[in-house]
């Protein structure tokens, strides 16, 4: 009984043991109505109210949703682009486990792993290659809501920094997704204790594997020679048009096996989303006609640093850029990207 006397008197002096008891009341709490929720909608409306009532302060973090930041995205550092909101380092640490509840509850487990492995990335910038402008660093990644989370609002919110950009929209109990950027410099860790680290592996491994299980006359359609390697995914933030010639072979020449492949690249993309939400953007997918997708590759289809693949559907597009050991991708809905069609459906059903 001393000792436990001892060890509470102790504890309550140390900063630790306060935070940790700071968490778990939060922790507590969420656990008594999100856990119980089977629908994951709606259970990503609760996570996103719990974050927001961990913020005392709502100035900088939530922003109305008409905000033009919120259709705009950039994965530069934040030495070359500011943004809105708060930043993950300047957060206490009930924000920030809120934060990483909510997007665990919309990230599967693999696209919430490459979200903070990205997010580390920094880290290892910031401590072995450190170039001091360009504020490398987990700390300078910053989150905003568009607007108070509620059942009967559009909102949304972006968590954005270097190499990621994450953007969710939310009207009638429809989720938007799009656009989802995932980058890596390096793509492939070389040196230091990190070596080998490689966040966006599976993208970079079944594009060779695709690419080289064609035979000559495919690879001639699919392979397009005349282009150069791009430095840059060609939907980035800077582009003045649209992408909207189909490159490339399509699926309807691919044999079953070919198709069976493409289909898993695809789903790499899309399973960064949480079950059910990529289980929605699959299907439209399907429906548009998986025959109708086409697939284009510029470079040098043996290991390299330098290529590039485009998965180009009727209702998506998916992009991987490696240039130099620094990758670029994004899973981009042509008619859903922050929210435009849900929104549509939005003002339809609710005329002002």
């Amino acid at each position: 009984m001393k000792k436990l006397t001892i060890f509470i008197t102790v504890c309550a002096m140390l900063p630790f043991c306060n935070s940790a008891q700071e968490n778990n009341n939060v922790v507590t709490k969420d656990k008594k109505v999100v856990e119980t929720i089977t629908d994951a909608k709606t259970r990503v409306l609760l996570r996103a109210q719990n974050a927001l009532k961990t913020f005392d302060d709502q100035s900088k973090v939530l922003l109305s949703f008409e905000d033009n930041d919120r259709t705009k995205w950039t994965n530069l550092p934040l030495g070359i682009v500011q943004r809105k909101g708060i930043s993950i380092g300047n957060m206490t640490n009930s924000q920030r486990i809120a934060v990483h509840k909510l997007l665990s509850e919309l990230l599967s487990s693999k696209g919430y792993l490459k979200t903070t492995g990205i997010m580390h990335l920094d880290n290892i910038l910031e401590k072995h290659f450190n170039v001091p402008h360009l504020k490398w660093s987990h700390k300078q990644y910053y989150f905003t809501f568009w607007n108070t989370p509620k059942k009967d609002t559009n909102w949304g919110f972006k968590l954005e920094g270097h190499h990621l950009s994450l953007n969710f929209t939310y009207a009638d109990m429809k989720i938007s997704s799009t656009p989802l950027f995932l980058g890596t410099d390096p793509a492939e860790v070389r040196e230091t204790e990190y070596a080998g680290w490689r966040v966006l592996g599976e993208e970079e491994d079944l594009g060779f594997l695709f690419i080289n299980s064609l035979n000559e006359t495919q690879k001639n359609k699919a392979v397009l020679k005349d282009k150069r390697v791009p430095r840059d995914i060609l939907t980035n933030p800077d582009a003045k048009q649209r992408l909207t010639a189909f490159w490339g072979i399509k699926a309807s020449e691919l044999s079953k096996e070919q198709k069976t492949l493409l289909r898993i690249i695809i789903e790499e993309y899309v399973h960064n989303l949480e079950h059910s939400l990529a289980h929605d953007e699959m299907e439209i997918i399907d429906n548009a006609g998986f025959d109708n997708i086409h697939f284009a590759w510029i470079g040098n289809i043996q290991r390299s640093d330098s290529y590039y693949y485009l998965i180009h559907g009727p209702t998506f597009i998916i992009e991987f850029d490696n240039s130099r050991n620094h990758i670029h991708s994004i899973f981009r809905s042509k008619a859903n990207d922050f929210g435009r069609d849900i929104l549509k459906d939005h003002l339809k059903n609710n005329p002002h």
